[in-house]
């Protein structure tokens, strides 16, 4: 489980931003990368390092949520889309499980949506995996609809104690036009 200090800390709950009633989403910097590894720790995987290294190749924006210094969220924006979308894709959405249905997802894809818009991006899609329901029913509920386009994605990834697992998603896209 995700039981770093930041988390053991905000026990459970985010208490929001008393300006804007919630969390704070911005842009990543390489300046939050030990913050970002104590606080939503990914292990071998490094996945803040490499989003981060995606990032000032120009690839992605890594988004991320903060509840005061601890950071409980990330989302990575990849220019160019998947699964045969025109648009932006909003990927690799995280939210801790203690954490979830406090707003945060949804802080996360709002600001992904102003991040395309201000690229002057028409649109953005959102790849979810057929058995994520719960995330679906989010991205349904801000207005994204299904495509009916479908991509298929393999990864592996390694756990706490190191050991790699291989996965295999099978991936739903949704668009939502940007005005």
């Amino acid at each position: 489980g995700r039981s770093a200090p930041a988390l053991s800390r905000l026990r459970g709950r985010c208490h929001p931003d008393p300006v804007t009633a919630g969390p704070t989403v911005r842009v990543a910097e390489d300046a939050d990368l030990p913050a970002l590894d104590r606080g939503l720790p990914t292990g071998r995987n490094d996945a803040h390092r490499a989003f981060l290294a995606r990032q000032a190749a120009g690839e992605v924006t890594y988004l991320v949520a903060w509840c005061g210094d601890a950071p409980v969220g990330v989302g990575v924006v990849r220019w160019t889309g998947r699964g045969g979308s025109p648009y932006p894709e909003l990927s690799n959405l995280h939210v801790p499980p203690p954490l979830q249905s406090q707003g945060i997802g949804t802080a996360i894809v709002h600001f992904a949506e102003d991040v395309a818009r201000s690229r002057g991006r028409s649109g953005l899609a959102i790849g979810v995996d057929e058995d994520n329901v719960r995330a679906a029913a989010l991205y349904e509920r801000l207005g994204y609809v299904d495509t009916g386009r479908r991509w298929t994605g393999s990864y592996t990834w390694y756990d706490e104690s190191g050991v790699e697992h291989a996965e295999t998603e099978h991936v739903r896209v949704l668009t939502l036009p940007l005005d």
